[in-house]
Parts: structure tokens; sequence; C-alpha cells
């Protein structure tokens, strides 16, 4: 992965000082093609202080064309709304922000993010993994993780906040069962599976079948719902209803500065058919019906001409959706 920027300035604030603004565009090492931004915006000015905001997402790389034919442009968040930037290259070294409609603002204050070569480089989004398998609670010996990938066992730690993840496996009963299916996010140190957060677990879960992995999942009970974004595609289903598809969108992680620990994934699509809204938030949610636990809560909003729905329920990520 290559990052480009940061690029840093000070942009305008309807009711703030300004807001310092620094923007790291990454890329796909082999092939160049965008793959995630990282923004850091600090409001300036507040009656409390400086507040900061952290955001991860999708970006895009636009060639030259109308609107602004001079130049081509980055669209930060192009999939939300709400919180797209649209902004034009200047040169290798500068961005100005654009209007909504993509087109350059007249104004006199400054609107440009200049690539600070004394910046120190953006960090990796994250150097995690999702350790996924069967733990088995082996008494002295400890916990035991067989992954799904490979053979054999490796000694399982959990270094999650008050050792959160192993309480929600002894909730689901891993003392009494001996062994349960296990996801969480964490690092392999020394050999040693590290377990940071919880992605899921369940009595009568399993791994995944090759090429069955979703991207992600929310899903809900009473009635019975599922949101799942697989290959191309993000699926709405439900039980006597026909099932409600929208082109797969990547989630965009939303945090209060420092915080990524708190981070929530957001997610929008709109087509003919409606509107998909989809907020997944860290917590532990527990399925009692199904005797599984999530790392995750997620509310999801589903609209058409005629009606909106809004569903409750947990959510789990793939092995490809990690959190920042």
């Amino acid at each position: 992965m290559t990052a480009e920027g940061p690029f840093i300035g000070t942009l305008p604030c309807a009711d703030c000082e300004g807001i310092r603004t620094e923007l790291t565009l990454l890329r796909d090492a082999r092939n160049g093609a965008p793959t995630h931004f990282l923004l850091r915006e600090t409001y300036l000015g507040k009656p409390s202080g400086a507040v900061v905001f952290e955001s991860m997402g999708p970006w895009q790389d636009v060639g030259p064309g109308m609107p602004v034919p001079e130049a081509g442009r980055v669209r930060i968040d192009p999939f939300q709304p709400q919180w797209r930037h649209s902004f034009l290259r200047l040169g290798p070294a500068v961005l100005e922000l654009l209007d909504r409609d993509e087109r350059r603002i007249r104004s006199r204050a400054n609107l440009r993010l200049e690539l600070t070569a004394s910046a120190a480089p953006a960090a990796p989004a994250s150097e995690r993994v999702l350790l996924a398998g069967t733990l088995q609670s082996a008494g002295p010996m400890g916990l035991q993780l067989r992954p799904c990938a490979g053979s054999g066992t490796q000694r399982a730690i959990d270094v999650s906040p008050e050792s959160m993840v192993t309480a929600v496996l002894a909730e689901l009963g891993l003392d009494r069962r001996g062994e349960i299916y296990v996801e969480a996010f964490g690092r392999v140190v020394d050999g040693a599976a590290m377990f940071e957060r919880l992605n899921r677990a369940g009595v009568e879960m399993r791994c995944p079948e090759a090429g069955h992995s979703a991207r992600w999942q929310a899903q809900g009970n009473e009635p019975f719902w599922a949101l799942r974004a697989e290959g191309d595609r993000t699926t709405f289903s439900q039980p006597g209803e026909p099932p409600v598809a929208h082109p797969a969108i990547d989630p965009t992680w939303r945090w209060r500065g420092g915080r990524r620990d708190r981070a929530g994934a957001h997610l929008f699509s709109r087509t003919e058919a409606g509107v998909i809204e989809a907020v997944l938030l860290p917590g532990i949610c527990r399925d009692t019906m199904a005797e599984a636990a999530y790392g995750y809560r997620a509310e999801v909003i589903l609209g058409s001409a005629t009606a909106r729905r809004t569903f409750s329920g947990c959510a789990y990520l793939g092995a490809g959706t990690a959190p920042p």
C-alpha cells in the first residue's frame, strides 16, 4: 500500500473558526487503485475547545471532465451524500475544495489543502487480522485456538478490555461445552493468537465455506431479517418477501479523535427501488435465540417510495472488512 499525503489546510467553517483538515489517500501498491482515505478534522474555536473527528473509507480518483475540464478530481466518501467531499487537483501537491456539484467555489476563503513534506506519513489503517476457529478450553494449558485455515492449534490470549471476549464466551458456555466457534480481531504474536475485539461467536457457528464469506452482515429476529454484503452486491432479505438487492458498497468508518475502538461503520445506497441505510456500532450484541454473540449492534433503514422501515439487530464483519 502506498500513501499520498497528508494534505493539510484549514477550511472554512459555518459555526467555528475553521476546520483544520488532514487528508491522506492510500492506494494499492500493485496497481495504484484507490483503497481508502484517512481524514482528520479538527473544529477550531468551539466553546468547549477544539473538537476532533476522524474517518476512513472509500475514495475515487476521477479524470479530467465536466464540469471541471482542466484537471482531475478526488472524491472522498463518494457513496455518502451527507459526508461526500470533492477536491480539484491543482498539481501533485495541492487539492482545492469544490462545491456539491463539483464546481469551483468563488470565495476569498482558503479552500486548499497542501502536501506537507515535513509531516510524518500516515500509518497503515490496521495491522489486525480476523482470527477465526474453534476455541478450546484446555485446562492448565489455557485457551487453544484451532484455526479455520491451517492445521494444529495455537495458544489464545485475551487482551481485550476487561477480558470481554472470554467473558462473553463464558456466558455462551465455553467451560461447560469445552469448545466453541469464535471470531475475533487481533494479532498473532510469537505464534499466539491475541484476541483484541470480538467479531462473533456461537454454539452453532462453524468456519465459513471457502468463497462464501460475507464482507459483513447484519441480522435480527422477530421478525427475522438479514442485510448481507457479499461479492458485488448487498442484499436485504426477509422470509415471505422478495429480496432487495443493491450494489456492494464499502463502509465508511467514523469516530471521535483518538478513539478508534469506538469507530462505527456507516453505509448508504440509493437505487430506483429505494434506499438502504445502515450503521454498525461497536458493542456486544447477544442473540439468545441462537446462543450467539456479536461485536456490533446494527440499525438498518429500508426505504421505498411508499414506506420506510427500521430494523435493529446484531452484526459482524468479514475477513476483508477490518475495523480501523
